[in-house]
């Protein structure tokens, strides 16, 4: 026969640690990409740090065959960065160089293609690998601040590989 005051402990030692759990699981945060406008801001902020002087962007024609509008060019070189969002990529989204699975933190360049533009280089950064979950709620998992520093160390990441490599 079980030992019934053993047992009745037992038992209230066992809810007491199943009241102090953390609760139900909570949903993540909705994330959302840095806006497209303040993304140029602070790859014009990233080149003028790298002491390159940030120029109107321009559609380039890239190998592939597809347009891609650099958004923020460099002046008096041939480099520069595109910000890609969702509706950027349209009809020539197959054509326009992916991340690599295997290398996810690895920037994707694309070369230009026409006769005009064959020694263009361009980094292709896509919005939704700068999400932020700051909008809503009081525990975030990444930030603003954090995205945008990323967005800033890939821009720059970038500029140091074309002076390196002494594209112009």
């Amino acid at each position: 026969m079980p030992n019934r005051p053993l047992l009745a402990l037992s038992l209230a030692s066992l809810s007491l640690l199943a009241a102090c759990g953390s609760g139900p699981p909570r949903t993540p945060n909705p994330k959302k990409p840095i806006a497209e406008r303040r993304a140029i801001e602070i790859i014009a902020r990233a080149m003028k740090k790298e002491r390159l002087t940030p120029a109107e962007g321009r559609d380039v024609k890239i190998q592939s065959g597809a347009t891609v509008h650099m958004d923020v060019a460099v002046a008096d070189r041939k480099f520069g960065v595109a910000y890609l969002t969702e509706n950027d990529l349209g009809a020539d989204a197959d054509a326009i160089p992916k991340k690599d699975p295997k290398r996810p933190k690895a920037l994707v360049l694309a070369e230009g293609g026409s006769k005009v533009e064959t020694d263009t280089k361009m980094l292709i950064l896509f919005d939704k690998d700068y999400l932020s979950d700051d909008e809503i709620g009081e525990d975030h998992q990444s930030t603003s601040i954090t995205a945008e520093a990323a967005l800033e160390r890939d821009v720059r990441d970038f500029v140091v590989q074309a002076k390196a490599k002494s594209w112009d």
